[in-house]
């Protein structure tokens, strides 16, 4: 599961192809990179972001976190999990880690948009737990358990 906030780019295809979350459907499609599988939609609940601060969405500018990342503006809810890979001081392998769009406002990276409190984002559920590409940023992408039928 992944929200989402409108306008975001999902990667569907290896081949780079991409579709905005709002044009996602069931049954569709989104590319894991790691796994380098394409995993079903199961689910997609709209949602709308709060107007109070704490659960208004984080914008991310283009090319904030490193020179590719986002590849575009990114505006993600507060709990979105992305992958944030840099190369430490005196490093050459870059180091990657999980975290919260929120905590990359705590790092100065990001920054709450208040403004765009009100805005219509997606709850994307998907098959099995994997990760999404999403604005050319790696974002984690879980399921939600099946129900099994008595």
């Amino acid at each position: 599961m992944a929200l989402l906030c409108k306008g975001t780019q999902v990667l569907v295809d290896p081949d780079g192809t991409c579709r905005r979350v709002e044009q996602l459907e069931i049954g569709d499609k989104v590319f894991d990179p790691l796994a380098q599988t394409l995993n079903p939609v199961t689910n997609i609940v709209p949602w709308i972001a709060g107007t109070d601060p704490s659960t208004a969405p984080v914008i991310i500018p283009k090319h904030a976190i490193n020179s590719s990342q986002p590849n575009e503006d990114f505006i993600a809810p507060q709990t979105l999990e992305v992958f944030v890979a840099r190369i430490p001081k005196g490093q050459k392998v870059p180091v990657a880690k999980r975290i919260l769009a929120r905590g990359l406002v705590d790092e100065g990276i990001a920054s709450i948009a208040e403004q765009l409190s009100g805005l219509q984002c997606y709850l994307v559920l998907t098959e099995k737990a994997g990760l999404m590409m999403t604005n050319g940023v790696l974002s984690v992408g879980k399921s939600v358990p099946q129900q099994k039928s008595a």
